[in-house]
């Protein structure tokens, strides 16, 4: 969503085939759009591959979010796109995220085996799948390679236009000793990089950072420090909320997070809430987020605040030999 093309893997050779049969080949210019409208005419059932629609594929080629080097396989027959798999993995390469569509399944395990060897080259030990919960052929074809499922990550959003009803009949400016404000920038950053890892460490799939990977997701483009929102007791930061307004009206609420001796205590609630305002004050229409699937307390205060579910992704990883 904020416009930066794939990296193309530079290292990477492909096997020549005959012309008029299946291709595999690194992203070029010009494949996001021949991609989608592939996926679009593919997307017929929910049960079939491929495990992308045309939107999601956008977003994932468009969107930098946390992602250092990102690696594009196509999958071209007679000048057509008939698939595609799209690889990255934050700085630290501790696994890598991957996505596929595909015209049928025997391409699919093609595109899945290719980016298999991609990230096995790469030093990568392990690779993480995301999909919709709907893909059940999909998600059966992914235990039969060898993967296993990690967790299921049920996708919310919430409209501006719910919003002014919400907060004043559901949200009350609560008296407490917490400040919730802008984070401050350089000063705080340690602080920062102290909280987002004890507040998250019991927390799936998230990657401890380090000083560089924290700067890595404030360089990225687009990014403000105005757009993370802490909580501060007795001048320590206790919380932390990260907004991101995108493209197309929709901006996104993560890390939100709160050191564990702090829960329950409404301090996550009064970030969502600054956060959400936040998003519209900038245009937003929708605002939208993540949480585990059984993160029951979550999934409740997200709720009151307004928000729905949209769809579940569940996550398979699988390591690399």
């Amino acid at each position: 969503m904020r416009g930066i093309l794939p990296k193309l893997f530079s290292g990477w050779n492909f096997s020549q085939v005959p012309s008029g049969e299946l291709q595999l080949r690194t992203y070029r210019p010009g494949d996001l759009e021949r991609s989608r409208r592939a996926a679009l005419y593919y997307h017929q059932d929910a049960e079939d591959w491929p495990v992308m629609a045309g939107r999601e594929i956008e977003e994932i080629l468009n969107d930098p979010c946390y992602i250092s080097e990102r690696q594009s396989i196509m999958a071209e027959e007679e000048g057509l796109i008939v698939g595609g798999v799209y690889c990255w993995w934050p700085a630290g390469k501790d696994r890598a995220l991957v996505a596929c569509h595909a015209r049928d399944k025997q391409i699919a395990e093609k595109l899945i085996g290719e980016a298999l060897t991609l990230c096995r080259r790469s030093g990568i030990p392990v690779i993480e799948f995301f999909l919709d919960s709907e893909r059940r052929r999909a998600l059966e074809q992914l235990r039969d390679l060898g993967f296993l499922e990690d967790r299921r990550l049920l996708e919310m959003e919430l409209d501006q236009s719910r919003w002014s009803e919400i907060r004043r009949r559901h949200i009350q400016v609560e008296t407490s000793n917490f400040q919730i404000r802008r984070y401050r920038g350089v000063v705080e950053d340690e602080a920062l990089l102290y909280l987002h890892n004890i507040a998250n460490a019991d927390q799936p799939g998230v990657v401890p950072y380090d000083m560089a990977r924290l700067y890595y997701w404030m360089n990225i483009p687009g990014f403000e420090r105005d757009n993370v929102f802490v909580a501060e007791i007795e001048g320590r930061l206790v919380g932390e909320c990260w907004t991101w307004p995108g493209m197309q009206g929709v901006g996104e609420i993560t890390n939100v997070a709160v050191l564990p001796g702090y829960r329950r205590r409404g301090v996550g609630k009064m970030m969502l809430v600054g956060a959400i305002q936040h998003l519209f004050e900038r245009g937003m229409q929708k605002a939208s987020l993540g949480v585990i699937a059984n993160n029951l307390p979550a999934h409740l205060l997200y709720t009151q605040l307004g928000f729905h579910a949209t769809r579940t992704m569940v996550y398979y990883h699988r390591e690399i030999g």
